[in-house]
């Protein structure tokens, strides 16, 4: 494993290696997503949105090139028409709504996907890398590794963003101005906290969450969110301690590569941090 972190920087793939990928997926809209993600090229992301303009991934996808808010809102509306179970479609366009001033109407898009999961299509997003990286020629191993970290969720970052402008508006309320829309404010964040929390097992899924709880809290003001502020900060501490152990372990020649195989499947179906708590019960 640490020969395989240290030449780590070698794991990508040549634009010749994308286009052949591409072409045994014929062209699909979820491998043009995959070739977006490896190599930055918009040429990809649009082809998708060309092809398949009602795949959720793929409208989710387009919101990394789209910084208008309005344009943000046209795109979010075809996904809660094509997803409509997914909590994200309303999150986000909260998020949108926001950034437009609108807080009254953020906040109702927030309670209209209150009773819905969150669903950011990440572990398919991992799935679909590692193929491309087997296709290459690259080992199994080599391929989980590198599509864990050629992966991100945008979605998540955003989410943070909406909370912490929620939190400024609740500030920027007087004591005896709409105490109500700081109540709504808080219980929107709480809700949302738990949605991410829920709705998946990873790092920063669990940061996010701690992050946005925190907020919330914020609103109340009182010693008791104070100190409920105080262990997130600290839980995170600890996750953030817990995941520099694993890197630690990797790099001890020590450790089998077949665990390591292990801990990225476990990671993919159960989430970071189960895996995570697994690989240190074995090497505490």
């Amino acid at each position: 494993m640490r020969k395989l972190i240290n030449n780590s920087e070698n794991f990508r793939l040549t634009q010749e290696q994308i286009e052949a990928y591409l072409a045994s997926k014929n062209r699909s809209s979820e491998s043009l997503l995959t070739a977006y993600n490896l190599s930055n090229d918009e040429s990809y992301l649009r082809e998708a949105m060309e092809k398949d303009p009602e795949n959720p991934r793929v409208l989710l996808t387009s919101l990394q090139i789209t910084s208008d808010p309005a344009e943000t809102l046209k795109t979010l509306e075809v996904l809660k028409r094509v997803d409509p179970n997914n909590a994200l479609g309303n999150l986000l366009s909260a998020k949108a709504l926001l950034d437009q001033g609108d807080i009254e109407a953020a906040l109702q898009e927030m309670e209209l996907g209150q009773d819905k999961s969150i669903e950011s299509y990440l572990n398919d997003q991992i799935r679909n890398t590692e193929e491309a990286f087997l296709s290459a020629g690259f080992s199994p191993l080599e391929s989980k590794f590198s599509a864990l970290n050629s992966c991100g969720n945008a979605s998540r970052l955003r989410l943070g963003d909406l909370s912490r402008g929620l939190m400024k508006s609740a500030t920027s309320i007087q004591d005896n101005e709409d105490t109500q829309i700081r109540e709504q404010i808080r219980n929107n964040q709480l809700v949302m906290a738990n949605q991410i929390r829920s709705s998946g097992n990873y790092l920063l899924d669990s940061i996010v969450a701690d992050r946005v709880l925190s907020y919330a809290l914020q609103v109340q003001q009182t010693p008791e969110a104070e100190a409920q502020i105080a262990a997130n900060r600290e839980r995170n501490k600890d996750l953030a301690k817990q995941a520099e152990r694993i890197g630690c372990l990797m790099s001890y020649d020590s450790i089998p590569d077949s665990e390591w195989s292990e801990y990225f499947d476990r990671l993919q179906q159960s989430g970071e941090i189960s895996a995570i708590e697994w690989m240190l019960s074995k090497h505490p």
